[in-house]
């Protein structure tokens, strides 16, 4: 059986520790997990500490918050050597720029809201705080009105401050692999035909991106499988698990499962950045 690249911990907005996340893999006969917080990578040595234990690979990985071209991005890093200082310094300025975001999207869902929020408004369990973490605090403050993303209906949208071209960068010179998360729709649609039309995937400097994951139609997946082999894109994947918590996913731990070939090519993609 293959791996899940795609999970998250409660060192970002997931609901088990990095321990329990392996030991639930084992419990499903997962071979390789990826631990891939947002914005956060702290849950990693704990979860490798009970690896061999359980008998369940941990891969090194983060999903970061970026731009590219007006859209919200999330970048995945897979198979990274976090003990690089490098590395550790460039995940601490990117955590201090995501804190800078996250203070002005404060600010601007405030005021439409009618409310003003501090940062101690804001309550996340994980090393920094998601955008959900927003909303839930203009609702601790009394908004009790219509949400879109994170605040009230025509808030101004703050654009983020690193690229994907950057947070790609972050990702080679750490050893890794950068692959797109969940790019169906915003990046990859049925109507897009010629290999041109995705230069701006390419250009971010991607390694390949997601394919397999539990909310993917059958059709989906053969799409993204067809142009990741057409534009030299690697398949990845994930079930993006939080849970548990009733509602927070439709589909169980360890639905998605990606092959064991396409968890080597990538690991041999971020053995090449070396």
């Amino acid at each position: 059986m293959g791996g899940d690249l795609h999970l998250h911990t409660t060192s970002s907005d997931g609901r088990m520790c990095g321990p329990r996340r392996v030991e639930q893999a084992a419990s499903v006969g997962l071979r390789a997990i990826a631990v891939t917080d947002h914005n956060a990578i702290s849950a990693i040595p704990s979860a490798r500490l009970v690896a061999e234990h359980w008998g369940v690979e941990v891969i090194a990985g983060v999903e970061l918050d970026c731009d590219c071209r007006g859209i919200h991005t999330h970048m995945m890093g897979l198979f990274l050597d976090i003990e690089r200082q490098e590395f550790q310094q460039d995940m601490l300025a990117i955590q201090e720029a995501w804190r800078g975001w996250v203070r002005e999207v404060m600010a601007e869902v405030g005021r439409p809201a009618g409310v003003t929020l501090e940062w101690d408004d804001l309550y996340y369990w994980g090393d920094v705080p998601t955008g959900g973490d927003i909303a839930n605090a203009l609702r601790s403050k009394g908004y009790d009105g219509p949400l879109v993303k994170y605040g009230p209906p025509g808030v101004r949208d703050v654009p983020l401050p690193l690229s994907a071209e950057h947070i790609c960068d972050v990702i080679h010179r750490a050893g890794g692999a950068a692959v797109l998360a969940h790019p169906w729709r915003p990046f990859a649609i049925g109507s897009l035909t010629e290999p041109a039309q995705f230069r701006h995937i390419l250009d971010m400097g991607v390694d390949g991106w997601e394919c397999w994951r539990g909310d993917y139609e059958p059709e989906w997946i053969e799409y993204l499988l067809h142009w990741a082999q057409r534009l030299n894109l690697l398949p990845s994947g994930g079930a993006d698990y939080h849970g548990p918590k009733p509602g927070d996913n439709l589909y169980p731990f360890g639905a998605v499962v990606v092959p064991d070939e396409a968890v080597e090519a990538l690991r041999e993609r971020a053995d090449a950045y070396r």
